[in-house]
């Protein structure tokens, strides 16, 4: 008789650690699908109320329009492209948008053309002076650059 329970006992052990171990493949599996399908939100009470988004390439196209995207999430925007004049109309309007969605947006704008200025030292010195002290949680890199020819024949210049 105590064999018929020990064993029972050990079936319904294996069988438990199965249903759980297919429930747990289950979940995972589902939260994939989900998150294929319906993206994950970029919000502040994901990543802290005080968080900053940096945007590079921010004055055009994608990244402005990024970046009025994230300030009526609640991120602060680092605004990175070439013109300051026009990176200062962009971080008004991103400003007036973040209050348009109820949010108090602060923003940051930083001239620098990607061209011309693409080292360690430059990237170094802009995180040192801008950057440092800022809960920096996204970065939506928007800079394109490019050069002509074959990848595998280009310098680390």
């Amino acid at each position: 008789m105590d064999s018929e329970k020990g064993a029972d006992y050990l079936y319904y052990t294996a069988l438990g650690l199965g249903v759980f171990q297919l429930s747990v493949w289950a979940l995972r599996t589902l939260t994939v699908l989900s998150r294929t399908l319906f993206g994950v939100r970029a919000t502040t009470s994901r990543y802290g109320e005080n968080s900053w988004a940096i945007v590079t390439g921010s004055t055009d196209g994608i990244g402005k329009a990024a970046s009025i995207y994230l300030a009526q999430q609640g991120f602060n925007i680092v605004l990175i492209s070439r013109t300051l004049s026009k990176l200062q109309a962009v971080a008004k309007e991103v400003e007036e948008a973040g209050s348009k969605a109820g949010k108090k947006v602060k923003t940051k704008v930083i001239a620098n053309d990607w061209t011309k200025n693409f080292d360690s030292e430059t990237h170094e010195s802009m995180y040192q002076t801008h950057l440092k002290d800022l809960d920096i949680s996204i970065l939506i890199n928007n800079v394109g650059i490019a050069d002509a020819g074959d990848f595998i024949d280009l310098t680390e210049q």
